[in-house]
């Protein structure tokens, strides 16, 4: 019995130990949160996606690079798009594209298909941090519901009520703010796996329309062939 009831009072003072450094953490992430929201925001008036405005502007960079015209071709890729991720991809595609080659400029297929490749880890790696959050905050909630619950079980069976309602009153107030950090993470990563799903696709159409022989531009409009990538 002595034995069962160190181990009692172990793991009664791990536990009780763990509630200040969660409800820290979680404070924390409630502030963290409210800045990505804050960043979400901003990144939404950034975006104005103009398809047919950015292709025309492909179309004409790619007629002035088969006239090996580079630093006009690299000067319109530079504006070409208005999307933050893609205009980013724009810009350093412009500089794979203003590498000249020797006799002549040669465009290496590898590069931009690294450079793709890199663009899709990117929008990964932006998706990461809010992701982790979503699913992190909820248990951290949950362990401050159930750390203090014990002390206030002890406050009941010794007939303190003032404890009791006071654990519940951290139980109650550590599950709505991890829920409500968990809420407002997966919303922004949910949202944001659109945007960038939407910009890789850009991205590899922008990369076809540029560098795949198929594409022509005619009375009728415009074909391109597509390899098929993956998706985030």
């Amino acid at each position: 019995m002595a034995g069962l009831e160190l181990l009692q009072s172990i793991l009664h003072l791990l536990s009780t130990a763990l509630l200040y450094p969660v409800i820290i953490a979680l404070l924390i992430l409630l502030g963290w949160v409210l800045i990505k929201a804050g960043e979400f925001i901003s990144e939404y008036s950034l975006r104005n996606r103009d398809i047919k405005k950015t292709e025309a502007r492909i179309l004409d960079a790619r007629r002035l690079l088969k006239a090996e015209k580079i630093d006009e071709s690299v000067a319109i890729l530079k504006n070409s798009c208005s999307n933050p991720l893609v205009a980013s991809y724009a810009n350093d595609l412009s500089l794979a594209v203003g590498i000249r080659g020797e006799p002549q400029y040669r465009y290496r297929e590898s590069q931009v298909e690294k450079l793709l490749q890199d663009y899709e880890l990117r929008a990964l790696k932006k998706l990461e941090p809010t992701k982790i959050v979503a699913q992190i905050a909820p248990m951290l909630g949950l362990m401050g519901t159930l750390i203090p619950l014990g002390p206030g079980l002890v406050g009941l069976m010794e007939g303190n009520f003032e404890l009791l309602a006071r654990s519940l009153i951290i139980a109650f107030s550590t599950t709505v703010l991890g829920l409500l950090i968990g809420l407002m993470a997966y919303a922004i990563t949910t949202i944001r796996r659109r945007w960038y799903f939407q910009d890789i696709s850009d991205i590899e159409y922008i990369t076809v329309l540029l560098f795949d022989k198929t594409v022509e531009k005619d009375d009728t409009g415009i074909g391109a062939g597509t390899g098929g990538r993956g998706t985030l």
